[in-house]
């Protein structure tokens, strides 16, 4: 590289290039869309929010959604209606209250079914929901499946009776039918989830909030010689490392996310459909308590690695207890040259069988090294 500029400020320099081009180039429409009110969300979605919080931050802005509609992948954007950056669980309770709710014709009789079909099929309007941790992940599911397309989205779905309130005196009383309108959806910010507990004498854990990232964590437990060890490569948040499952490099010796997660918190959906009157403790999202500090624990289900990898679809993770390891003392690094994978495997398996205390073990095969050569102009 030219006097005063190092590989590292050519790679930094290539990957934002590289973000701007696929930003440029990404399949979706250049126009700002129209404001939510008038656009697929329930029409009293945002004003019902902003009255029950009036601090919560809420952006329409044409870049916030479009930065939230793709990840790291070769997927092209596909935008939330609205990104929400709540900043504590009762308002993403509130939120997730907000986004399955029954239509009701008479609002001072919450048990009559909505008709405006004319076939007397109750309706309820489902608003998707992605959180968001740092746009790091590569499998996609930051895209919304719905997105442009402007319309209702319907669909008559048969769905049990006691999610509803309403449980039959018979078999044929167990399910009814359903009309399910999707009003498009929303991103859920985790950026202001920032608490990082701390870190006790002779403690192995500590609890994070889930928008803390990787490097922050290990900039913040630096003082006390402990380093949580999972490095994925991204800077991305603890929460979304736990809901993608992710792992790195390190997992050959200190494991993946799966192993190194104690407990966590999550707010998870209600257990019954209402409309926005109806509201109870049954109705309301609940906020769960997963595992213990204990580093060893066999007493009932193992709900911690159940939601680990879940990506969001099991309920949102608002705080994180993890696993920590001491940071090594001396750290050795190897390259080798194998004529073939075959070989290259051999070798692993070997290092393995032998007891080598391998801290890190990564395989680049031809088309990896020519793109990192690529990427950094060699």
């Amino acid at each position: 590289p030219p006097r005063g500029i190092t590989s590292t400020d050519l790679y930094n320099y290539h990957q934002k290039n590289m973000r701007c081009r696929r930003f440029s180039t990404s399949n979706v429409s250049h126009d700002p869309p129209s404001s939510t009110t008038d656009g697929r969300l329930p029409k009293d979605f945002i004003s019902t929010l902003r009255s029950l919080h009036p601090d919560l931050k809420i952006s329409t802005n044409y870049y916030d959604l479009e930065s939230h509609g793709h990840g790291e992948s070769y997927h092209p954007s596909a935008p939330p209606d609205a990104v929400i950056y709540p900043k504590n669980e009762d308002e993403i309770v509130d939120i997730l209250r907000l986004c399955c709710r029954q239509v009701v014709d008479d609002i001072t009789t919450i048990t009559n079914k909505n008709t405006e079909a004319g076939d007397g099929i109750t309706t309820v309007e489902v608003v998707s929901v992605i959180p968001y941790g740092a746009g790091t992940s590569l499998e996609g599911h930051l895209c919304f499946l719905h997105s442009g397309n402007g319309s209702d989205i319907d669909e008559i779905v048969d769905i049990p009776t006691s999610l509803f309130n309403n449980p039959g005196n018979d078999i044929s009383d167990k399910f009814q039918k359903v009309r399910v309108k999707r009003k498009g959806g929303i991103s859920i910010d985790m950026s202001f989830f920032q608490s990082i507990g701390e870190v006790a004498s002779g403690d192995l854990f500590v609890k994070v909030g889930a928008g803390v990232t990787r490097n922050s964590l290990n900039a913040a437990l630096r003082h006390t010689g402990m380093q949580f060890m999972v490095d994925p490569g991204a800077n991305c948040t603890i929460g979304g490392m736990v809901a993608c499952g992710a792992s790195g490099t390190a997992a050959v010796k200190y494991g993946t996310m799966r192993e190194n997660v104690l407990a966590l918190r999550a707010v998870i959906p209600p257990t019954i459909v209402s409309s926005d009157i109806e509201i109870s403790e049954r109705n309301r999202p609940l906020v769960v308590q997963f595992g213990t500090n204990a580093l060893k624990s066999s007493a009932g289900y193992d709900l911690p690695a159940l939601l680990t990898g879940s990506e969001g679809t099991l309920g949102i993770i608002t705080e994180v207890t993890l696993r920590l390891h001491p940071i090594p003392s001396n750290v050795v690094a190897a390259s080798c040259a194998f004529d073939d994978l075959h070989s290259a495997a051999e070798a692993v398996a070997m290092i393995r069988m032998m007891g080598v205390p391998v801290s890190r073990c990564e395989l680049l095969d031809e088309a990896s090294v020519r793109a990192f050569n690529h990427s950094l102009y060699l």
